[in-house]
């Protein structure tokens, strides 16, 4: 009795004598023009939903991931497994990694919650012997079960000796509802390969059990898994190349293994020469990261064939990693009185040459020294280069207007002598311009939180320790408001819709930083606080990290409002305003109290 046992096990599963992963695979697609199946096997009991039809002889032995099956059990919801599973009805139709556990090993042609309720089911095997082709059909399957009509016709073959899977697929008239499909193999739930999306080429994940495909394959879209060649004598080592061979000064460069052996049994050790030896580094793939270069390094790859334990090296690969030359601006940036007047740039560095751009009003284009007089407000980039690296820096150079409408007068005008007058002198400067700056974040020492009317949509007051002039008026009170921008009145200060400038509609008199519908209940925060000393001390407003009023996970809002003390100059310093969930207008600039002027 116990020797009929094993002879009868023996009849449906052997193991081969090397196991394979379902992971291992080699995955392709092709085209084909599908046929129907005609005369074969009628499976009529998986003609419904969530039904599982009999372990029936696929009539030859096929190996699947090293293991050897001679039977099938298939199911209406679109997969065919090699062992006399049993799984519930949940567990049939709810494809996931869990569920796959019941019902592997198995191939999954379209494994979703179908139907096969007024379709046709049949198997067939055609050629003859050493090839000979299992394949089995779902025709008018109804993709989610609950659709009106047949969606798509679709098979499994399997090829003997070669033991390739193939999935093929027709489109039929139906609509499909609510799909959220799995293609793929698999011998265990921890080992698989499964597809991305069901179109021309999809990837075959071995990390990633895809759930949601939910579309139909082209018509004849083939879909083909193959088992990796088992290895054996000495490995071919490949050749190995780089994303970039040359870093400049720190970075990280991708290798890639062509041309080695793969397949069962083979394995990669990448390797670098730290000066002494070599020593492994990365996963056993075809491809490897390196971490932050900082100095010249080689890299190669040893291919390794269990099966005969012999090991073949590529030849190593040479990373060069040069310096980047230093390179500093004398001056952050630079002021010119009205236009025809000019100032010497300079640079420091370690280039061996050095290119200035744009030409415009500059005495020379390269060198460390130039003299730049152009008639409006330019930023030049300065390059130094050395060997195959270079180094940027950018110089603004900011044209002011000459102030006009200079008068000075003398109270009383006329005096005699060993009398005193009072002079006065007045000049125009209730205009503004506006200047790219480098932007440099004003630390906050002992910043204060506003007590705001409202987190959302509110404002505070809040007293300026200096007088400010702001369009020819001086103030010693600013309006800090939620929604990104301040001001020098009270009107309509918790507006949430910003505005083009200059205009006339309420809120004016105010300095706008990204000035829309933001919530600090959401996140962030808002500070003010004094710098420096008198008389040029800097009132510093800084928005950090405040979110927006809508999506506000995939907002961010970071930046500061500068008044300085005696010049009167206005800093506008946006770090970051975004979100990436929806597009919003913002607003930066600045208006004056009647909205007639603005930038």
């Amino acid at each position: 009795m116990k020797l009929f046992y094993l002879l009868l096990l023996s009849s449906f599963l052997s193991y081969s004598g090397y196991s394979q992963n379902a992971s291992t695979y080699l995955f392709s697609t092709s085209t084909t023009t599908y046929s129907y199946l005609s005369g074969g096997t009628s499976v009529t009991n998986i003609l419904g939903d969530d039904l599982l039809g009999s372990y029936t002889s696929i009539g030859f032995n096929f190996n699947f991931c090293g293991s050897t099956y001679n039977s099938f059990k298939p199911n209406s919801n679109g997969w065919l497994s090699f062992a006399n599973v049993t799984p519930s009805s949940s567990q049939s139709r709810n494809n996931s990694t869990t569920n796959a556990q019941y019902i592997d090993p198995v191939v999954m042609p379209l494994w979703d919650d179908l139907s096969g309720s007024g379709g046709s089911a049949m198997y067939q095997v055609s050629g003859t012997a050493p090839n000979r082709v299992f394949t089995f059909e779902w025709r008018n399957w109804r993709w989610l079960y609950y659709a009106s009509s047949g969606c798509i016709s679709f098979q499994v073959k399997l090829y003997e000796t070669t033991n390739v899977v193939e999935f093929i697929y027709k489109q039929e008239s139906g609509t499909l509802q609510g799909p959220s499909a799995t293609i793929g193999i698999a011998r265990l739930n921890s080992d698989y390969k499964t597809l991305s999306n069901s179109s021309s080429s999809p990837t075959a994940s071995s990390s990633s059990f895809y759930t949601s495909i939910n579309s139909k394959p082209a018509n004849g879209q083939i879909y083909r898994f193959s088992p990796p060649v088992v290895c054996s004598g000495m490995p071919t080592a490949g050749s190995i190349s780089a994303s970039a061979s040359t870093i400049c000064g720190t970075g990280s460069t991708t290798l890639n293994l062509a041309g080695a052996s793969f397949g069962s049994g083979i394995t990669y050790q990448w390797q670098y020469y730290n000066g002494s030896s070599w020593v492994n580094v990365g996963t056993n793939a075809t491809s490897y990261t390196t971490a932050n270069l900082t100095s010249t390094t080689q890299f190669r790859c040893q291919v390794y064939c269990s099966n005969s334990g012999m090991t073949a090296t590529a030849s190593a690969i040479t990373i060069t990693v040069d310096p980047k030359p230093s390179l500093a601006s004398t001056t952050s940036e630079v002021f010119i009185c009205g236009s025809g007047n000019s100032a010497t740039l300079s640079v420091s560095g370690g280039g061996t040459s050095y290119s200035w751009s744009p030409s415009t009003g500059l005495s020379s284009t390269s060198g460390t020294s130039v003299t730049a007089s152009p008639s409006s407000t330019t930023v030049y980039t300065i390059t130094a280069t050395l060997g195959g690296c270079d180094s940027s820096v950018i110089l603004p150079v900011n044209v002011a207007p000459l102030i006009s409408g200079i008068a000075t007068t003398a109270t009383p005008s006329a005096v005699c002598s060993g009398e005193s007058t009072q002079l006065q002198t007045s000049a125009g400067g209730t205009t503004y311009s506006m200047y790219r700056i480098i932007p440099a974040f004003v630390t906050q020492t002992s910043p204060q939180t506003p007590g705001f009317t409202s987190n959302d949509d509110g404002y505070a007051t809040v007293s300026i320790p200096f007088s400010f002039n702001f369009y020819g008026n001086s103030y010693s009170t600013i309006y800090i408001g939620t929604n990104g921008y301040v001001g020098f009145s009270t009107t309509s200060m918790t507006s949430l819709s910003p505005q083009t400038l200059p205009s006339t509609t309420n809120p004016s008199n105010l300095i706008a930083l990204f000035w829309h519908d933001l919530n600090l209940n959401n996140g962030g925060s808002v500070t003010y606080s004094t710098e420096g000393i008198a008389p040029y001390r800097k009132f510093v407003v800084y928005y950090n990290n405040v979110k927006d009023y809508s999506n506000a996970t995939s907002s961010n809002n970071r930046g500061q409002i500068i008044l300085y003390e005696s010049t009167n100059v206005i800093d506008v310093i946006v770090d970051e305003t975004y979100n990436t969930a929806s597009t919003y207008s913002r607003t930066l600039g600045i208006e004056n109290s009647g909205g007639s002027s603005g930038l």
